[in-house]
């Protein structure tokens, strides 16, 4: 290592004992400390702030705070620091800065103003923390927040959320439409007060009040009930005493704090009252509104009326002496037409559905009735056919179903979304719930990491071992394709518009859809749905699926953020190796299990040489990319097994389980070459980096974390005393 120059600063001869009892205070404080004057020149900075901002004192000299600061908070601060008098001379706030690097950050600083002897402001004393963390983590929760209000209030259906009381915390606009209550008449109240104000009059007892906070409250404390999780219909009463047909479902939401209610309910009263005319529609139109057929006992047709041109798009003299056989879809089979002769052969009156064909060729289903006509000596003479179009009603009854199995899906899904923080789980739920509503033959989770494409999670038949599990960005113009519009892209043939070179190969796949995971309009993943059979989606599957993976969007960030969280607990933010806490967790219990089997189990401690140079003579950004480039190097020389930590400033440890003292020393040995090997680029020169090293074993003197530590860290020592760049055991 090359000799540098002392760079610490140098004092005026003239400045007195207190400032300079002052500097020394504050240069070994961990806070921001500085002092400027009122145009914002530094004139005073600590040894914390030049490290933080990654400027030396002589950078600082004369430089203007405000520098640091975006201009459009310029402002506020000045009026912030003018606002300050003798009577009131302190004053705290919050605001971002800028790095060297380019990065922002968010710092709370406390100002005090520092008066002359006429009253005016001579200068001001700033204590300063970062807050960037907290900042962000409140600036994410609020996002989360207001997202899920905002799905909320998109709902077509009416939601009701409650808390673990029972107090109605949640209560959307299609809510309020259904039941006539607005929001701030319901928020607040009890679910079973709110309830029991909606139920008609003739049901609004003391005694039927009483039972039903009963059970909402059982319900709250134990999450069952026999009609949770069931569809039940119900009257509202509104104020104006209009009554509204509703369809609800109520499920409970298990939380740390217990149980809280969500209800979905539906407006039916248009559905009854379709429903109703419907009814008397078909009284009325039974004999003329539906096509009548009339055939001889030959099966010629004889007689049609003007419905059965409309139905079948054949006019009456198309239709006559013709077999009702020109209308076949070739949909049924012989068996089909032959056991509907044996019935009116045999004088049954013969009901069922069937699908034909018009003239045009279109399909069409029908559900026909035929009835056998005797004569007057009981012999059959013709048969009379009533043919009903119910084409429509069929898909409707299709549609209803998908939707309420949708529905139920979408709700069993956040349920499960919901109680989990996993991420990999969150994915898996995901995965497996969106197969019940759109089916597919194998789906996958990706994730953009700088310009990498990575699976993330998958479900079906996915062949991984025929496919890389990264791919670059460039290579995929499927996800390229969802980035530009933001949103779902259906692929009828993945062989003819590429999937991407990386993962064409997954397995024989033909159908697609891709979606993105939207969160704040910008995308967080995407979601590939294939199916081997080509054609497979269309732009219905695509919406489906693209409405559930956005209700789940939430948990998945929630899922992401408490993971980060984890990790920000246990790794030292700027090595990534365990943070010294962790370390000492995990330490205690390779030790602790060391010794009940009897296992051997190996420490090495780790200090850079003359490290405090490295940051005094260039800097603290090249100091931490030295600590960088050596916990890189500790890495890739340990096992997966191995703990590695960061233990202090530029000292780090191992402890290497399953491992005698021989075999540690070795390891130190190749690892003080390896750090020997770690160069850094500052000021044009390249800073060469050595570590002394000490290895300890656990042993009968050195039988817990402590003694070991000690041993370790006495080794170092007799490393360090022996001339540095060496191993000492």
């Amino acid at each position: 290592m090359k000799k540098v120059s002392d760079l610490s600063p140098r004092l005026p001869r003239s400045m007195d004992q207190s400032e300079q009892l002052y500097r020394d205070l504050v240069e070994g404080m961990p806070a921001l400390v500085c002092r400027f004057l009122p145009n914002g020149t530094l004139v005073y900075v600590n040894e914390q702030y030049c490290h933080y901002f990654g400027k030396t004192r002589l950078e600082l000299d004369g430089y203007n705070f405000f520098e640091f600061i975006p201009e459009q908070e310029h402002a506020y601060i000045r009026q912030q620091l003018q606002s300050l008098t003798r009577s009131n001379p302190v004053e705290s706030h919050t605001q971002m800065v800028i790095l060297a690097d380019g990065s922002q950050r968010w710092q709370r600083w406390t100002n005090r103003a520092i008066f002359d002897q006429q009253g005016q402001i001579a200068e001001y004393q700033a204590f300063g923390e970062d807050i960037t963390e907290h900042h962000l983590a409140v600036e994410a929760l609020r996002q989360s927040e207001t997202k899920f209000r905002r799905m909320i209030e998109q709902f077509h259906e009416g939601i009701a959320l409650t808390d673990e009381q029972g107090l109605i915390i949640e209560w959307n606009r299609a809510m309020e439409q259904i039941t006539g209550l607005s929001a701030s008449q319901a928020l607040g109240k009890p679910i079973w007060d709110v309830q029991y104000q909606l139920a008609p009059p003739d049901k609004q007892t003391p005694a039927s009040h009483q039972e039903l906070k009963n059970q909402i409250e059982l319900a709250l404390q134990t999450g069952e009930s026999a009609w949770l999780g069931q569809m039940v219909e119900h009257v509202f009463t509104l104020v104006d005493g209009e009554q509204v047909f509703a369809q609800f479902v109520v499920f409970p939401i298990r939380t740390e704090k217990g149980v809280m209610l969500c209800s979905i309910t539906n407006d039916i009263s248009e559905r009854r009252l379709v429903d109703a005319q419907v009814r008397l529609q078909s009284v009325a139109l039974e004999a003329a509104a539906n096509a009548i057929v009339i055939t001889n006992l030959g099966g010629k047709i004889i007689w049609a009326n003007s419905a059965f041109t409309r139905l079948t798009g054949y006019s009456l003299e198309e239709a006559l002496g013709a077999s009702p056989s020109l209308l076949k879809s070739g949909r049924h089979g012989q068996e089909f037409y032959q056991q509907m002769w044996e019935t009116i052969l045999g004088g049954r009156v013969w009901s069922g559905e069937v699908t034909n064909q018009r003239k045009d060729g279109s399909f069409y289903i029908e559900e026909m009735t035929i009835t056998p006509v005797t004569d007057s000596m009981g012999r059959i003479s013709h048969f009379i056919a009533i043919k009903q179009d119910i084409t429509e009603r069929k898909r409707a009854e299709k549609g209803e179903r998908a939707a309420r199995r949708q529905t139920e899906m979408l709700r069993q899904a956040l349920q499960a979304l919901a109680s989990d923080l996993d991420l990999e789980q969150v994915l898996d739920t995901l995965l497996v719930y969106l197969e019940k509503v759109v089916p597919y033959d194998a789906a996958l989770v990706l994730y953009q990491e700088r310009n990498l494409l990575k699976i993330k999670a998958t479900h079906g038949a996915v062949d991984l071992s025929r496919a890389r599990h990264e791919c670059p960005m460039e290579d995929n113009p499927l996800v390229q394709q969802i980035l530009g519009t933001k949103k779902a892209v259906v692929l009828q043939d993945v062989e003819q518009d590429a999937l991407g070179q990386c993962w064409k190969q997954l397995g024989p796949f033909h159908g697609c859809i891709g979606l993105p995971l939207l969160l704040g309009g910008n995308p967080i993943g995407y979601l590939v749905i294939l199916s081997c059979q080509p054609g497979a989606y269309g732009e219905e599957e695509a919406a489906i699926a693209q409405t559930f993976t956005d209700q789940a969007t939430i948990a998945i960030e929630n899922a992401r953020l408490y993971s980060r969280a984890n990790y920000l607990a246990v790794t030292d933010p700027l090595t990534e190796l365990y943070n010294r806490r962790y370390f000492f967790d995990l330490a205690r219990q390779e030790i602790e299990r060391a010794q009940r089997y009897s296992a051997a189990l190996s420490m090495i401690m780790i200090d850079l040489d003359h490290f405090k140079l490295i940051n005094d003579t260039y800097g603290h950004i090249a100091g931490d990319s030295v600590l960088r480039q050596v916990a890189q190097r500790i890495h890739q020389a340990i096992r997966s097994i191995d703990l590695a930590a960061r233990f202090g400033g530029e000292e780090f440890v191992i402890l290497m389980p399953e491992t005698p003292l021989e075999g540690a020393r070795k390891v130190a040995e190749r690892l003080c070459k390896e750090i020997s090997g770690a160069v850094v680029e500052a000021d044009g020169e390249a800073v060469q980096v050595t570590a002394s090293l000490g290895v300890a074993e656990l042993s009968r003197e050195a039988a817990d974390l402590g003694s070991l530590l000690k041993q370790a860290d006495a080794a170092l020592y007799r490393a360090k005393a022996a001339g540095r760049n060496q191993v000492s055991i």
